[in-house]
């Protein structure tokens, strides 16, 4: 089915059990009526600044989804019962996507304002194509796995994660609003670009894995896990409510600082460790640190025990407050 309309259109229910294409030369294209399509559909605005509102809450399209418009579209709105395969893709606004079986793409998306994604708890986002470029902040309202691969810098403005969320960039990665993710967290952004995932909400329920990053700082609300395999180019940051752990091994090329309250301990104990500048503790109980090579200890202070196991020197480049036992093991 094909509809062409030199105004703006307003879609009635409608059921089409083929392809479907919509084109309007000037005014948007919006829908009070469920759209039901089992093939592929083209809506297409081709006014500058047009927009394209979708969100019954009964339309279901089987196929893939594609927007356009010659003059620039500006905002694009989606509501999908199942899941939404999403084409090529360039706006000047914001895009919004709820699609209950889960998000994929077929094309790259160029969005220049924020992103709202959701799925329901059992199903996937996947948006992984190298060429996309989301400019304003990421939101995932709710999805199980979540992929996410930007051609630049990357913004989480905050979202709720299910299963595992894994962010790969070719520039910073940050978060403009609280994370919370059950599953693993997997970060790339390159031995260049920066990490910083500080938001006080955060929570990263399981294991936190650098793939590649320079200066990274991360902070959970309540414990964290290092994991399985993190290498940091430049200085690691970790604050966290509750314990430090590590359930992999960490290459960190600069400095290491560790705040976990006083009450809170930090255990670092991977045999591989590399710890290439100053480890400091913030704040820590009882604190475990395993270097494969030298360590130096910069300033910290430790209510509990200070354990340090290295396979080179132990050296210290500032003032060491230990309120327990201190144990060194260094050949």
């Amino acid at each position: 089915m094909t509809l062409v309309d030199v105004n703006a259109i307003n879609l009635g229910a409608s059921t089409v059990t083929g392809n479907y294409s919509v084109t309007v030369t000037a005014g948007d294209i919006s829908n009070s009526g469920a759209l039901v399509v089992t093939g592929n559909s083209t809506f297409t605005a081709n006014a500058a600044g047009a927009n394209i509102d979708l969100v019954n809450l009964n339309n279901n399209f089987s196929g893939t989804v594609a927007f356009g418009g010659t003059g620039g579209l500006a905002n694009v709105a989606i509501f999908d019962l199942s899941g939404l395969d999403l084409g090529a893709l360039t706006l000047t606004g914001n895009l919004s996507v709820d699609a209950a079986l889960g998000i994929t793409q077929s094309g790259d998306l160029s969005i220049g304002g924020t992103t709202d994604l959701g799925a329901n708890i059992a199903s996937n986002i996947l948006l992984n194509r190298a060429g996309n470029n989301f400019v304003g902040g990421v939101f995932v309202t709710s999805g199980n796995n979540v992929t996410l691969v930007d051609a630049n810098t990357l913004d989480l403005a905050g979202g709720t994660v299910s299963g595992n969320l894994s962010l790969t960039s070719n520039g910073a990665i940050t978060d403009s609003g609280g994370l919370a993710v059950t599953g693993t967290t997997t970060l790339a952004a390159g031995a260049a670009n920066d990490i910083t995932l500080d938001s006080v909400g955060n929570n990263f329920v399981n294991a936190v894995g650098i793939i590649s990053g320079r200066n990274v700082t991360l902070v959970d609300a309540n414990a964290i896990d290092l994991g399985p395999t993190s290498t940091v180019s430049g200085n690691l940051s970790v604050t966290a409510n509750g314990a430090i752990s590590d359930s992999g091994s960490l290459v960190v090329t600069g400095t290491t600082t560790l705040a976990t309250g006083a009450a809170n301990n930090i255990t670092l104990d991977n045999g591989l460790n590399n710890f290439g500048g100053a480890v400091s503790i913030t704040s820590g109980n009882n604190v475990t640190l395993v270097n494969a090579d030298g360590i130096d200890l910069g300033a910290s202070n430790v209510s509990g025990n200070f354990s340090v196991t290295t396979g080179g020197a132990v050296t210290d480049s500032g003032n060491l407050i230990i309120g327990g036992t201190t144990t060194v093991t260094a050949p």
